[in-house]
């Protein structure tokens, strides 16, 4: 493995650190009171991929939402002050946003119980969509620093 795909010493690949940022995306989306509909599963062809599709719980009926989350993992590198959000924000950009997007009118056009695989319990829907975006900083040793979930990011 190269080198320059080595995350900080631990030998993981990019790939594998932005899965393990989903995984701890979906913990804290958890933790937070939503039910994880599918994670890192569906695509809209070979155009876009949701990396978390959740429904934030306490909401009832037909006004439903359902949370269409991009996740970014970023670490802190020495000497950095904080996480830069506005670089991880700035990574989600329009051609990004219209992808995912495309993907949540796909998958909502599907009408309930009727998702592709991936999804877990009864995935159901809600009938309107939010876009998010979790940013997970992580310190130079490995330990989780920050977690911020940024709802209604992008329309």
């Amino acid at each position: 493995m190269s080198s320059s795909r080595q995350w900080l010493g631990h030998g993981l690949t990019s790939h594998q650190f932005g899965a393990w940022g989903e995984r701890v995306a979906r913990g804290f989306l958890e933790g937070t009171g939503h039910r994880i509909i599918a994670a890192n599963a569906w695509r809209f062809g070979r155009l876009s991929e949701v990396d978390i599709v959740a429904v934030p719980d306490g909401l009832s009926g037909d006004c439903r939402i359902t949370a269409f989350v991009e996740v970014k993992a970023r670490r802190l590198r020495p000497g950095a002050r904080g996480c830069q959000l506005e670089s991880a924000l700035h990574s989600v950009g329009s051609a990004k946003q219209a992808r995912i997007r495309r993907c949540a009118s796909w998958l909502m056009s599907l009408g309930r119980n009727r998702l592709p695989g991936g999804s877990q319990g009864s995935a159901q829907l809600g009938r309107q969509a939010r876009f998010d975006v979790v940013i997970v900083e992580l310190h130079s040793q490995g330990q989780v620093l920050k977690i911020r979930h940024i709802t209604d990011a992008f329309y």
